[in-house]
């Protein structure tokens, strides 16, 4: 597998879990545990420092008054001594302290609420297809905390299934896309976070066609990736042709709930002319048997046989003789196929 089929998965499948609704909310969730589980435990961590940074300096004072009170001369350097380890410590629990309060507020900080994630997602869906592929890497890199690559269980044999868990730092992603940072040398520097504090997500991904110039996510959402920098081999899906009946009965089914008021108001709508929605609406004329058989081909070959314009001497013939014509369209058409 290339690196650069995995990382055209792993943005194509950013791209589009941005702007999921179920990933938005769990994103969501993250936040509201980050505050509910994170902050009382930093709090209580506090505790204990505090405690023993006010039994440290509660020594220290005493140290000062033995030497106010003339101690200095009579302990000498045991008194010097233990008002110097006193000062250390207590300058090693001002740091502590310092610390954990730093890290509260940055817990307070943290606490994301719903419409600034779901701007920040958005931001970060529409953004990310309309960059470069080092662009994209780049960015990627500011907010992803961990990728675990494993084979798919129950795959098929003859395929390359494989399994991706993101771990994306949500506030970072939110602060990022608020500030825009966007290059190496504003890339924040971060050591892996709680659980809490990441949203996790999970793809399933066919590399079988890596290769070939393609990857395909299978799961939770389906969506092909073209591999831009290969020789393309994969033969694109050809769209299925569709018969014109089908736009004639959606046309006329417009008509009678008058979703439009009339054909010309049709035609503006459809963006053809007024010409082309009488031509195509006399296909309605024909028998349902008939209607049923056009609407059902779906090759391009099949469509051009039975053209709007040769189906035109049919639509005005009683049903005996559209069902007798249309029985000898169909006989020509089998014997070209078969000659073909």
């Amino acid at each position: 597998m290339s690196a650069e089929a995995f990382e055209r998965a792993v943005v194509a499948f950013l791209c589009e879990v941005s702007r999921n609704p179920v990933v938005v909310e769990a994103a969501v969730q993250a936040s509201r545990v980050l505050k509910r589980k994170d902050r009382p435990a930093l709090v209580a961590e506090l505790v204990p420092i505090q405690r023993e940074l006010d039994s440290v300096t509660k020594q220290l004072r005493n140290c000062v008054k033995a030497v106010a009170m003339g101690g200095v001369e009579v302990l000498g350097d045991v008194l010097t001594e233990e008002a110097s380890e006193l000062r250390a410590e207590r300058q090693r629990l001002l740091v502590a302290r310092e610390s954990k309060q730093q890290e509260i507020a940055a817990c307070d900080a943290t606490v994301l609420n719903e419409r600034r994630i779901k701007q920040s997602m958005e931001q970060f869906g529409a953004l990310l297809p309309r960059m470069s592929p080092g662009e994209q890497k780049e960015l990627v890199q500011l907010f992803i905390e961990r990728v675990e690559v494993r084979p798919a269980a129950g795959q098929d044999a003859g395929r390359r299934l494989l399994e991706l868990r993101l771990r994306l730092h949500l506030p970072r992603l939110v602060e990022g896309m608020e500030a825009k940072v966007l290059v190496a040398a504003q890339r924040p520097r971060f050591g892996a976070l709680p659980e809490q504090r990441s949203l996790n997500l999970a793809a399933r991904v066919d590399f079988t066609d890596a290769a070939r110039g393609e990857v395909a996510i299978v799961a939770p959402f389906e969506q092909v990736v073209r591999l831009e920098s290969r020789v393309r081999q994969v033969p694109a899906p050809v769209p299925a042709a569709e018969h014109p009946i089908k736009r004639a009965l959606q046309w006329q089914e417009m008509l009678t709930r008058g979703v439009v008021v009339n054909r010309a108001a049709l035609a503006k709508r459809a963006g053809v002319t007024p010409a082309a929605v009488t031509h195509t609406l006399k296909l309605v004329q024909l028998i349902p048997e008939i209607r049923d058989y056009l609407a059902s081909l779906k090759t391009a070959n099949a469509v051009w046989h039975f053209s709007a314009r040769r189906l035109k001497k049919l639509v005005d013939r009683p049903p005996t003789q559209q069902r007798a014509m249309f029985a000898v369209m169909r006989q020509r058409y089998a014997a070209r196929i078969g000659i073909g």
